[in-house]
């Protein structure tokens, strides 16, 4: 029984070492997979050119040298290595590395998938895929909604902790988007574990016509799926995108 209990504090030592080391490595990942499925009604496909939300997969990597949330946007980590799977990022603004949705690999629905980076240390983030959210607007081919009224998205209690949710005219542009734009928006938004009820407002349904709605709900990564990260700033989630039409009249 001694024996074993020694055992057991060495492992327990152990643990205690590693979530340390992981709270104070200043090496910062915040990033985003998102794959999205084409879209069953022949009439969206147009409205989804040029808006980022193409069929495929795309992904966004923030990195910083930060030890709080208050220096993140200030200490870009520049000039790395960024791969989600086998698919290269390039690096646009400091510490931004992105993938473009028919550069991504296919979003495989269960798969455990690894974003690795090299800036000199190996560093990667992995997680496990989840399946889309399905009929979250409703089951009908086409979704009616009166003009002038809000429209609410349903997620709660679907295992999702956060979500993409974007709304694309009948002319083909973005008039909602929730995608955090930043390091410090996207941290604020991993930090959630329940997503709950996104409600679109209705000025994003400026007009009658036939919208694009795109919905994904996104599972977010372990500490356990880190490695050379700091365990409490750094998470990456991953969902899939899947377009209804909703006819506003």
């Amino acid at each position: 029984m001694v024996g074993w209990l020694a055992l057991s504090g060495c492992a327990a030592i152990e643990d205690a070492k590693d979530a340390i080391a992981g709270a104070t490595d200043t090496t910062v990942m915040q990033g985003s997979v998102l794959g999205v499925q084409p879209p069953t009604d022949p009439n969206l496909a147009p409205l989804l050119a040029g808006t980022g939300f193409e069929p495929g997969t795309s992904a966004t990597v923030f990195l910083a040298d930060a030890s709080s949330p208050d220096e993140l946007e200030d200490s870009p980590l520049t000039g790395a290595s960024v791969q989600v799977e086998s698919a290269v990022l390039s690096e646009g603004e400091p510490g931004l590395y992105t993938v473009a949705p028919d550069q991504g690999p296919a979003y495989e629905v269960g798969a455990s998938w690894t974003i690795s980076v090299d800036d000199g240390v190996a560093h990667a983030a992995s997680l496990v895929l989840p399946a889309p959210a399905a009929d979250v607007l409703g089951t009908d081919p086409v979704i009616d909604h009166a003009f002038g009224s809000p429209l609410a998205v349903a997620l709660t209690g679907l295992g999702f902790a956060s979500s993409i949710v974007v709304v694309i005219t009948p002319s083909g542009t973005l008039s909602f988007n929730n995608t955090p734009q930043t390091i410090a928006e996207l941290y604020d938004a991993t930090k959630s574990e329940d997503v709950g009820t996104v409600e679109i407002p209705s000025d994003a349904f400026e007009t009658t016509g036939l919208y694009a709605v795109g919905v994904a709900g996104m599972a977010h990564s372990e500490a356990d799926g880190l490695t050379e990260l700091n365990t409490l700033l750094s998470k990456v989630r991953a969902g899939e995108m899947v377009f209804t039409p909703v006819n506003v009249q």
